[in-house]
């Protein structure tokens, strides 16, 4: 039987480091990769992850460089999921817009890949799409989340284009 739980580990290394791995070996491995290989590797923390239930949103961050006085790009786009909760502005249930600190501030998510977590450049962290079972769900986790009493149209909170294909709700019921 495996344990499908995932743990961040913090390693001492040259510098201090968060990674999402199963075990110690793999969190030490990932480090090591990230770091050429030079590191000293003692765990020195080790906390649960939760599963993720509910709504969650999917989140693109790509590394940037300037290059002859322009912005480019210096990675591949990275995706990694997140609860919908954590860009979700408190007050109004609206999602965090893009470009925005807040929404920057995803990058050190302790579901963001290593490689995010440790970007010191310029980026770009986008919500690339939301994920969710069906509307009244939607709806009810918005509500439970926020301080808000009632949705009277959900595409006032969240772009129609950032709800996943598979679970966008039919545009006859909005």
């Amino acid at each position: 039987m495996t344990d499908d739980k995932e743990f961040s580990f913090t390693i001492e290394a040259t510098r201090e480091v968060s990674v999402v791995a199963p075990n110690p070996e793999t969190a030490e491995e990932q480090v090591k990769e990230n770091m050429n290989g030079e590191v000293k590797t003692i765990v020195t923390e080790k906390t649960a992850i939760t599963q993720l239930n509910g709504p969650t949103a999917t989140l693109e961050f790509v590394g940037q460089q300037k290059l002859h006085n322009m912005m480019g790009r210096v990675t591949d786009p990275i995706h990694f999921e997140i609860p919908l909760k954590d860009i979700l502005i408190p007050e109004e249930g609206r999602l965090f817009p893009n470009r925005s600190h807040s929404l920057d501030s995803q990058k050190t998510h302790i579901r963001a890949p290593l490689t995010v977590r440790t970007w010191s450049g310029p980026f770009t962290l986008t919500i690339n799409e939301i994920h969710y079972t069906d509307r009244e769900e939607l709806n009810e986790y918005i509500l439970n989340e926020c301080e808000r009493e009632e949705i009277h149209d959900l595409t006032d909170l969240i772009p129609p284009e950032l709800l996943s294909e598979d679970n966008q709700p039919d545009q006859t019921d909005i």
